[in-house]
């Protein structure tokens, strides 16, 4: 339970301007002392509807840091929690479960995920070497086919004079 320390009276389990104890923050603290006459001053805690807020909304406990708030609500209150994570956002990554408002910004977010490939080999400063003559290509005129079929019907041309 947080509290605030203040100077007063020992006896006050609530606290008040002259209790060294602190103010729980409770309901019960803002309707005075039941040990002394004086009047009571709650503390004011963060509202529970506010993001980072030390204190839970449908609990009422204060916790000491905003991340316990956030496990306790996680833990607690899952649904309310997802729901107030998402904040109405309609695209949520697959991987962490992180909420955005668009599309565009859900696919930048997952890049972060995707494994990270490996550079392009770097191309050869040299020309390459020159190439053999294809294996069927025609020794009388140098032409190169991709069938031997198709090289021999072409030798039958040259044959019969028709190249």
């Amino acid at each position: 339970m947080s509290t605030s320390v203040s100077q007063g009276c020992p006896q006050c389990p609530h606290g008040c301007p002259q209790c060294p104890q602190g103010v729980p923050n409770v309901p019960r603290a803002s309707q005075g002392c039941p040990q002394c006459p004086q009047g009571v001053t709650p503390v004011p805690s963060p509202s529970p509807d506010r993001p980072g807020s030390r204190r839970c909304g449908r609990c009422l406990i204060t916790f000491p840091d905003a991340a316990f708030a956030a496990r306790h609500a996680k833990r607690q209150h899952p649904r309310a929690f997802a729901a107030a994570a998402l904040r109405g956002a309609l695209f949520v990554c697959f991987v962490c479960g992180r909420a955005f408002a668009s599309s565009p910004a859900l696919l930048r977010h997952q890049r972060g995920h995707a494994p990270r490939r490996a550079p392009p080999p770097a191309r050869a400063a040299t020309p390459p070497a020159p190439q053999a003559p294809p294996p069927l290509s025609c020794t009388e005129c140098g032409r190169s086919f991709a069938r031997e079929g198709a090289l021999h019907r072409h030798y039958i041309r040259h044959a019969r004079g028709e190249l």
